[in-house]
């Protein structure tokens, strides 16, 4: 009879260097091609260089720029859309990191940079994405979309200008973030211009656009488009941040950090600092710098001034692979702007989550599983 064997087989992820220049080492000189080959949990170490865009869905990577030298992913005329992430499996989470999505000179079409499409986990840390230009309608800098949980740490987003080259039409300068349909976003230490917009009846974009989704913005700069009108025509700047629908955003930090309304020139209006519209509701903690130039003062709407300022953590020690921090290595985690002796729980997991469980006695959301793998209790000191 014959003997009957059985094997084991463990994907272990595969770290893929991509290298336009095709240098020593390269696995692939085109991002799109390492993108698709690559499977579920493979890390692309991505050399200077200028890349297509790329489409991807139903896998977690990580995406990390090495050494110096700028990674810029552009639409082409061959490949006129921007780059897309969609819904990584469950339990994990696509990283992409030192990345520049952005057009390369003037482009012609109203192209959003990037897109990340739910459901899922995805971080974007130390990247740049910008709408790109035209004549009619600007390009969104970063889409958000379809229950995504998306989270930003010391990022720029920008929306892609709009100008009409004979000062007619009604150019509308492109979101620097758009997030809808339930999508959830937290964003720190990220800035967010809304894109500017010149010609005859002229708007410039949101700095953040949130439509029946959440944000929570910390330590952020958001300010929406300017622009600059041709002739007698009913034009206005972008607001920085704009809530509609079901829409709840928050906004958080220190007196460094604002949201602003963009300028209007030749006659156009001043935009809100913070608008919101049908039963969206935008909070801002108090700390926080609101400016606009707009007559009936910074905000419109359902919006919450001065509420409590919320406490910051800050986190340092040697960096990881990912751009993070390593779980294996000493980590040094920092109070600030708390209350007085207030108690405090330390969250600490391996994987992302999103959850409102602690919402009954805590400001803010909860980005960990809950319950987190790590408990962490104390009081402040009596500085907070």
């Amino acid at each position: 009879m014959p003997g009957l064997f059985a094997s084991l087989v463990l994907a272990v992820p595969s770290i893929w260097i991509v290298d336009a220049a095709g240098g020593a080492g390269a696995h692939f000189v085109d991002l799109p091609t390492a993108v698709a080959a690559a499977a579920h949990g493979d890390t692309l170490l991505i050399r200077a260089g200028t890349y297509a865009p790329f489409s991807t869905t139903g896998k977690a990577l990580l995406l990390r720029r090495d050494g110096p030298g700028p990674v810029l992913v552009t639409p082409t005329f061959a490949a006129p859309a921007g780059a897309f992430i969609g819904a990584p499996p469950a339990g994990s989470t696509f990283v992409v990191s030192g990345i520049r999505f952005a057009p390369s000179g003037l482009w012609s079409t109203s192209t959003t940079a990037l897109t990340v499409s739910g459901p899922g986990f995805f971080l974007l840390h130390e990247t740049e994405c910008s709408g790109a230009q035209d004549a009619s309608a600007g390009g969104v800098g970063l889409h958000v979309t379809n229950g995504a949980t998306l989270r930003l740490s010391k990022c720029a987003v920008f929306g892609g200008p709009a100008s009409h080259p004979f000062f007619l039409g009604a150019p509308v300068g492109g979101d620097a973030l758009r997030a809808e349909s339930g999508a959830r976003v937290a964003a720190d230490a990220t800035s967010f211009l809304g894109g500017f917009a010149s010609g005859g009846a002229a708007f410039g974009g949101a700095g953040a656009r949130i439509v029946d989704a959440e944000a929570t913005l910390a330590r952020c700069t958001t300010a929406g488009g300017g622009v600059s009108e041709f002739g007698p025509y009913l034009s206005a700047a972008g607001d920085g941040v704009v809530a509609s629908g079901a829409a709840s955003v928050r906004v958080s930090g220190g007196a460094a950090h604002s949201a602003a309304g963009g300028l209007g020139g030749g006659g156009a209006a001043s935009g809100f600092a913070a608008s919101a519209t049908g039963g969206a509701v935008v909070t801002v903690h108090d700390g926080v710098t609101l400016a606009s130039a707009h007559p009936s003062g910074p905000t419109s709407g359902s919006t919450i001034l001065g509420a409590p300022r919320l406490p910051t953590v800050a986190t340092g020690g040697p960096p990881a692979l990912s751009g993070g921090l390593s779980a294996s290595d000493v980590v040094s985690v920092v109070f600030e702007s708390g209350l007085p002796f207030a108690p405090y729980l330390f969250l600490v997991d391996v994987s992302a989550g999103y959850s409102t469980a602690y919402a009954a006695f805590a400001l803010g959301e909860v980005l960990v599983p809950v319950p987190p793998a790590v408990v962490i209790e104390g009081a402040l000191g009596a500085d907070g």
